[in-house]
């Protein structure tokens, strides 16, 4: 094949790909072994696809034309980062030797990523054999000592393991878990979660790959969840034996794991508890009726050939349109920090003018893509409540011990923090504390109130809800970077938003920017790191989990922010800092903050 065809095939593997996981999403109210199904049609679709590009070779079904657009492909494992892509801006020689080099440049830096993606993948499975020879017994069913929760390791010769604090659990829970974990093995989850991880090793600079081994690993966790209670157990039952064994841990490629990282119980949990009735399972026609019809769209997609392509423009950020030349490159270079050192998938940065409200410098690796606000929605929320006279700014509301019960679902904070004023529940990011000032506001007024922060809300919040409450919270909506910093520089600004509109009060908009300034110098602030030495700065930090974002440009890891306005007392700058997808632990007090204020501190330092 030479290079036209290979960006072909490409192409169709990145379609296929991208379908797979967007039509398995749009299955969410059916079974998970239908969207399981879809997902394995993908990847073995994407195994397949070159091969039947090249027998289809010449026999072209559909003629499309490309894009006219060609975006950016940032080529990016899941966490570690293996690899981190070179890309060329320079025009390649249409002939000669200088392009069979580039060619040969390019396979060899393809080879290497797959090289490393199978040795990840490999050092797994050893991981995986390691256990199994490890762990006490014989059988499918063994205990070790090297797992803290239940695990299905291996691919051809799968077992179980148990901790050793298995022994002490109950008959009923011990009987759930073989029950789940037996259905990764009925399913051979294992082996087919290695066919996927063949499709990232080959397609290792192709994001799709990516989504679709989250969204498969996802899956057959539902799935096995699903022949869990289709045996009669109440879903409140087995939801509560799930989060008393769940365990933050690392389990090697070839284990699937019962117990998953928090923020996907939490959404397994949640859904488990939400449902009357478990949705019909795919049944063998079903299952034979579409791998044939994607055997046929396959051959389809494969005979697909392109017109003529245009010579490819050059692509750009977006520009600024009060741009600073100084403040856009302050802010490309905080962006390239932040990628080497967190090894992040996308990295936004907006800096505004907090007076006339202009653009003065943005990076965004995935621009226009949404992000979830999370927990930098608490102030607006804070600014509503105050601005109707829900709450008083030294009111103070009872937090408790960290949680509040919502018939059997809880809510959490982060420690237990008894009475706090409305300024210590931004400063410590309370989630009960915003809970009960969701209570005193009302669901029709925040809606009402975020929606002159342009903020797009539910009309239908129930006070008193969980449902209201999250969305306080910032977990329950979606928005850009740009227009959560134009959110922020209402506040900045008076309480005047972009159209000089009156938002909220002058006074209310003081006092919720003296309650930021608390998040940076509280003594238990969450945004202690976005200090800037001899100024008054302030802010509020955030971090979300991305697979829960449906408009989300990925849908894997969190997403750590600061949103701040810089100096306090007269604002002169309004910075949102996003950080997508860290290879490493963090939140947006110790990644998205610390880039706040070295970008503050410069943008203040320079006067003017």
């Amino acid at each position: 094949m030479n290079s036209l065809h290979i960006g072909l095939v490409l192409a169709r593997v990145a379609l296929t790909l991208s379908c797979a996981v967007l039509l398995a999403l749009s299955l969410r109210g059916c079974s998970a072994s239908l969207r399981r199904h879809v997902l394995l049609l993908g990847a073995v679709a994407a195994l397949l696809l070159p091969t039947v590009s090249w027998l289809a070779a010449g026999h072209t079904v559909v003629e499309v034309a490309p894009p006219r657009r060609i975006s950016h492909v940032v080529a990016e494992a899941l966490a570690p980062p293996l690899v981190t892509p070179v890309v060329s801006t320079a025009p390649a020689p249409a002939l000669g030797s200088t392009h069979r080099e580039g060619s040969t440049i390019l396979a060899v830096f393809w080879g290497l990523g797959t090289l490393l993606v199978l040795s990840h993948a490999g050092l797994g499975l050893l991981a995986a054999r390691r256990l199994a020879r490890r762990a006490l017994g014989d059988g499918e069913i063994r205990v070790s000592a090297d797992v803290p929760a239940p695990v299905a390791v291996g691919v051809f010769a799968p077992l179980i393991l148990l901790p050793l604090a298995a022994e002490g659990w109950s008959a009923e829970r011990r009987e759930l878990v073989l029950l789940h974990e037996r259905s990764h093995l009925r399913q051979r989850d294992g082996l087919w979660l290695l066919v996927a991880r063949l499709v990232c090793a080959g397609y290792w600079f192709l994001p799709p790959a990516w989504w679709l081994l989250v969204r498969l690993r996802r899956e057959c966790e539902l799935l096995a969840d699903e022949a869990v209670l289709a045996t009669g157990v109440r879903p409140s039952t087995y939801a509560e034996h799930l989060l008393a064994i769940a365990r933050a841990m690392h389990v090697p490629a070839a284990a699937v794991a019962m117990a998953a990282r928090p923020s996907e119980l939490g959404g397994r949990v949640e859904l488990l508890v939400s449902r009357t009735s478990l949705p019909r399972r795919l049944t063998r026609s079903g299952a034979a009726l579409s791998t044939a019809l994607a055997v046929v769209l396959v051959a389809l997609v494969a005979c697909t050939s392109t017109a003529q392509p245009r010579a490819p423009q050059a692509s750009s950020a977006p520009r600024a349109d009060g741009a600073d030349p100084a403040v856009q490159r302050w802010t490309s270079d905080e962006a390239a920090l932040v990628r080497r050192e967190w090894g992040a998938k996308r990295v936004a940065i907006v800096v505004l003018d907090a007076n006339s409200g202009a653009l003065l410098a943005q990076v965004d690796d995935q621009p226009g893509a949404a992000i979830v606000p999370a927990s930098t929605l608490k102030p607006l929320a804070v600014a509503v409540a105050l601005d109707v006279g829900a709450i008083a700014p030294d009111q103070r509301f009872d937090c408790g011990n960290g949680a509040r019960a919502y018939g059997d679902r809880t809510l959490s904070d982060a420690g237990q923090y008894g009475s706090l004023s409305v300024a210590e529940i931004l400063a410590v990011s309370s989630n009960v504390g915003t809970s009960r000032i969701f209570d005193a506001v009302g669901g029709a007024r925040l809606s009402e109130g975020l929606a002159r922060f342009h903020v797009d809300v539910p009309r239908d919040l129930e006070t008193g809800s969980l449902r209201g409450a999250i969305i306080a919270m910032g977990e329950g909506s979606t928005t850009t970077p740009l227009a959560l910093a134009r959110a922020y520089r209402t506040l900045a600004n008076g309480g005047l938003g972009d159209d000089k509109e009156r938002v909220v009060s002058a006074q209310t908009a003081r006092i919720v920017r003296d309650m930021l300034e608390g998040v940076v110098t509280g003594e238990r602030a969450t945004g202690r790191a976005a200090s800037v030495a001899g100024a008054r700065v302030g802010g509020k930090t955030g971090t979300s989990a991305e697979e829960e974002c449906e408009n989300c440009a990925q849908q894997r890891g969190i997403f750590a922010s600061f949103a701040g306005i810089a100096p306090i007392e007269q604002p002169r700058y309004v910075i949102y800092v996003g950080v997508g997808e860290p290879s490493k632990e963090g939140s947006g007090g110790s990644i998205a903050a610390p880039v706040f204020s070295r970008l503050a501190g410069r943008l203040l330092a320079r006067g003017g």
